[in-house]
């Protein structure tokens, strides 16, 4: 079920998207994981500015009115359903300067209120869509990755190619492993193996095709 805070506003909802703090998926995949694991999987994630975006938890809901945007907190109905709790602020519509949503996996968005009050959030990839219908009640814009300037494409480097080679003979060991664990019937091994190495290669072919712009380095301890 959609959530609806019109009822909690007083005026009806023309779009709204949950969202969370910037920084929440990369915090929530290094505790998780680990710094390399959310980097592999986030990529790099774009330096933002300063922002006023009022402060509140976990996640909480980014509302359109006619007459403003509001953003509120959530609570837990019925065990797993998510409804709006309280207001936690309201700016009138009159005081939007722009509204912006970045690309990427998980994207930011940006809206800049006149007087430079600016909200920074951060969108959840399965509220994506709609997130971008609360841009189009904004009037805003919908960046995608080939609007953004061109960064410079990485190169084979000595750096690029040693990460290559290491990150094969990681996953290709890791594979062996698994196959290694599985023909002696320990089942729960190979599996681990399996998963592992999966992302390993993954990111070993990023790296030898100059789409992995950050290389990492992983180390055997024997």
């Amino acid at each position: 079920m959609a959530i609806d805070a019109s009822g909690l506003l007083g005026t009806r909802q023309i779009a709204g998207v949950k969202v969370n703090r910037p920084g929440f998926a990369a915090g929530l995949a290094r505790r998780q994981g680990s710094a390399l694991a959310a980097g592999i999987m986030l990529g790099s994630q774009p330096q933002l500015g300063p922002a006023d975006t009022p402060p509140f938890g976990k996640v909480a809901f980014l509302v359109v009115t006619d007459q403003e945007v509001a953003l509120v907190k959530l609570r837990t109905a019925k065990a797993v359903l998510l409804e709006p709790a309280e207001v936690i602020a309201r700016v009138p519509r009159s005081q939007l300067q722009s509204a912006e949503l970045g690309p990427g996996y998980v994207a930011a968005l940006t809206i800049i209120f006149t007087g430079g009050s600016t909200w920074r959030l951060e969108i959840p990839p399965p509220s994506k869509r709609h997130a971008r219908t609360v841009v189009h009640a904004l009037g805003g814009r919908i960046l995608t990755k080939s609007s953004l300037p061109s960064r410079p494409a990485p190169t084979m480097s000595g750096w690029r190619i040693v990460c290559g080679i290491i990150w094969a003979v990681f996953a290709a060991g890791l594979a062996a492993a698994g196959v290694a664990e599985l023909s002696i019937g320990i089942i729960g091994g190979a599996v681990v193996c399996f998963v592992i190495a999966a992302p390993a290669a993954w990111y070993d072919y990023r790296v030898w095709t100059l789409k992995a712009r950050r290389l990492y380095f992983v180390v055997f301890i024997m």
